[in-house]
């Protein structure tokens, strides 16, 4: 892999189960990490329920070798755009990871 193709900084947040003011268990996201990768959009679709239109964009980026990224993990890239993690595949024996995410945005039609 061309090290120059990790090519923009994205953050990992990891989950944190706090408690809000009613005494309630609410889940809340620290940074875990920030590193350099590179961002493939794989496929987007689009469904409509109701009023509200949602766009489904499936992406993977590519990031090296990170102990501890768990599939419960969110990104947050350069755009500010967030993406859950749904699978993380290993690449030539801890050196990369391709991550797979996907992203949604609603809007009203």
């Amino acid at each position: 892999m061309n090290l120059g193709s990790l090519d923009r900084k994205i953050t990992i947040r990891q989950p944190v189960i706090t408690t809000n003011t009613g005494n309630e268990q609410v889940i809340t996201y620290s940074d875990f990490a920030t590193v350099w990768a590179k961002k493939v959009n794989k496929s987007g679709a689009e469904t409509q329920q109701s009023f509200e239109r949602t766009a489904i964009v499936e992406t993977i980026f590519t990031i090296r070798y990170l102990a501890g990224l768990t599939d419960k993990m969110i990104i947050v890239d350069d755009d500010s755009l967030q993406y859950n993690i749904t699978f993380i595949n290993e690449i030539e024996r801890r050196k990369y990871f391709h991550v797979s995410c996907f992203r949604r945005d609603n809007s009203n039609v």
